[in-house]
């Protein structure tokens, strides 16, 4: 018995008839359906069988749409070809299908994107309000300590004792206010804590430092017109060190930018987290009255997003 090949081209599962029972064929497989020889003439080369068979085919997923072909014995079918309206009725579903597939899979990335801008602004939401309490309560200490240093750098000193005194008082407000300004350094940690106002508390505590190393010139100048040499040489060679620190910190930091160490992506990571859970727990609800009216009448409530088709 001759057989014929046909190959499934198609990107469905179709069945071929194959004597009295259906066998599958899935997409880029192929099977032999075999062909009754049912006649014979004679050639030059010798005595030769001619036959054909009809070949029957449908799709699987829906039996009704079918399709036939008459094939010789070695002959090669295709689905998407040899098989007439059933090829064409097929090649347009691939068609639809795949048309489909990329409009869901638009969708699914918008979606997606969606999802993933909420979960950003949720997450920059709570950063920003934490950012600014941390602001205040830092700004509110760096105010203090600025105060005290300028209203000691203001007081004459009327002794050797008092300029100690005052230099001793001094010197460590500046200290912890250079110190601020060195963890302000850092635009990566300022940028995660800070979020929106990372670049008004860089500024400010740079305006800070800043007038705080002036403070200390101008108290040093003093000293040093008022002959209290001790108080006015620890008190330049402070100035002195603060300016240095703050020059070589304010370059350091803008040639070399740091990232986040290990605790701020945890911290950023459990941020995301949250947000995705807030997200996702959201509820909806449904503001007015459901038509009552006939009674018994379906009501069919659908919305986009989390709930499409509810």
């Amino acid at each position: 018995m001759a057989t014929a090949s046909v190959t499934n081209d198609l990107q469905t599962p179709i069945e071929v008839a194959v004597q009295v029972d259906w066998r599958v064929l899935y997409p880029q497989k192929s099977c032999d359906v075999g062909v009754l020889e049912a006649s014979a003439f004679s050639t030059s080369s010798g005595p030769e069988f001619k036959g054909e068979a009809l070949i029957q085919v449908r799709l699987r997923e829906s039996p009704g749409v079918r399709g036939s072909c008459l094939a010789a014995g070695g002959a090669s079918l295709k689905a998407s070809v040899d098989f007439g309206a059933f090829s064409q009725r097929c090649k347009g579903r691939d068609r639809a299908e795949a048309r489909e597939l990329a409009r869901e899979g638009t969708r699914r990335k918008e979606a997606q994107e969606r999802m993933d801008m909420m979960i950003k602004e949720a997450a920059t939401k709570k950063r920003n309000k934490k950012a600014w309490h941390t602001l205040k309560r830092t700004g509110a200490f760096v105010a203090i300590l600025l105060a005290l240093l300028l209203v000691c750098a203001a007081i004459p000193p009327e002794s050797e004792v008092a300029a100690a005194l005052l230099a001793s008082a001094t010197v460590p407000l500046c200290g912890l206010i250079l110190c601020i300004n060195i963890c302000a350094a850092s635009t990566a940690d300022n940028a995660f804590n800070f979020r929106k106002y990372a670049l008004f508390f860089r500024l400010g505590f740079w305006f800070a430092c800043l007038l705080a190393l002036l403070a200390l010139v101008a108290m040093s100048a003093l000293h040093a017109l008022q002959r209290y040499v001790y108080s006015s040489v620890l008190v330049s060679a402070w100035a002195a060190g603060g300016i240095f620190c703050f020059c070589f910190v304010s370059w350091d930091s803008a040639c070399d930018p740091r990232g986040l160490n290990k605790h701020d992506k945890k911290v950023l990571k459990r941020e995301r987290k949250e947000a995705l859970c807030e997200i996702s727990n959201r509820t909806i609800r449904f503001e007015g009255s459901v038509i009552s009216w006939p009674r018994g009448r379906p009501c069919v409530a659908s919305w986009p997003g989390k709930y499409a088709g509810a």
